[in-house]
């Protein structure tokens, strides 16, 4: 899927070095990806322009990497975010601020049952249908915990507490802070069709929202 999708987007786009971007440093798919084409237009026209790595500020000056400088009325930092509930931070935060730790499949809590989180997962593609198979599992466990009992979310709890499952799709993710936590939106829709299996449910009724998502 990586070289039709690049391949698309150099035809559509063309060379954005030629606009000053510098060559990106991953494959598509492995960053968040930029959803606003009007960059390139406004780059096209002269709207915009790219600038390095700031290096230093020298008075009013910004200092840049490769020595130029120039004055600016305003400099804001794009720092990224992490994932954190502020009001549950010791639920969701981690000792690093950092929830997705945390998340079995990007919803459910490891340590506390009945914990759930359904969108807080970030995806290279649309969330959606990922967040409508998330609704679907809680549903089913809290059904089984209300109703006289099969054993299903007993299951769920377990794999929940003690199942790793690789959600990149065999992707190089980004290893930067903006990314930790970052899945796959083909792997994540997967592994939840799984789960949804292991509960005795059809995910195959997922499979247009997947798919849309």
């Amino acid at each position: 899927m990586q070289p039709g999708t690049s391949a698309i987007l150099r035809l559509y786009f063309g060379d954005l070095r030629k606009l000053g971007l510098p060559a990106p440093d991953h494959r598509i798919f492995e960053t968040h990806p930029l959803l606003n084409d009007q960059l390139t237009h406004h780059l096209r026209h002269g709207d915009v322009a790219v600038r390095g790595d700031v290096s230093l500020f020298d008075g009013p000056d910004v200092v840049f990497a490769d020595g130029s400088r120039g004055s600016y009325d305003l400099v804001l930092a794009c720092t990224g975010y992490r994932h954190a509930v502020p009001y549950a931070g010791d639920l969701f935060g981690g000792p690093d601020g950092n929830a997705m730790e945390r998340l079995y499949l990007g919803f459910a809590h490891r340590e506390r049952p009945g914990l759930w989180a359904p969108g807080l997962i970030e995806t290279n593609s649309g969330a959606f249908g990922a967040i409508g198979q998330q609704a679907r599992i809680i549903a089913a466990v809290l059904a089984d915990e209300a109703g006289p009992g099969t054993g299903m979310a007993a299951g769920f709890g377990r794999r929940a507490r003690g199942h790793d499952v690789d959600l990149t799709g065999g992707l190089k993710m980004d290893r930067s802070e903006r990314h930790r936590g970052y899945v796959d939106s083909h792997a994540l829709h997967a592994a939840l069709a799984d789960e949804l299996e292991a509960l005795g449910l059809d995910a195959r009724r997922d499979l247009l929202g997947g798919l849309a998502g």
